[in-house]
């Protein structure tokens, strides 16, 4: 019984669950946290409103990036 508890107590063990485990509940917490509403303006170089641009929204979900939501603008 001493062996397994000495394996599982080695930092070689002990890290790469931290990270997973770390990783686990930042994904837990952003699919949680999702309801968010962002509201702003697309404006050229002068200031005016641009019609028809595309908006997306990418979030970073601890390892890598994905487009959440893609819109375009009205005028």
């Amino acid at each position: 019984m001493s062996g397994w508890r000495a394996i599982l107590l080695n930092r070689f063990v002990l890290v790469p669950g931290a990270i997973v485990l770390a990783i686990v509940l930042w994904n837990i917490y952003v699919a949680t946290h999702n309801n968010g509403l962002l509201i702003g303006r697309v404006t050229d170089s002068s200031g005016r409103p641009v019609a028809d641009a595309t908006v997306s929204l990418w979030v970073y979900n601890f390892t890598t990036y994905e487009e959440k939501e893609r819109v375009a603008t009205v005028r």
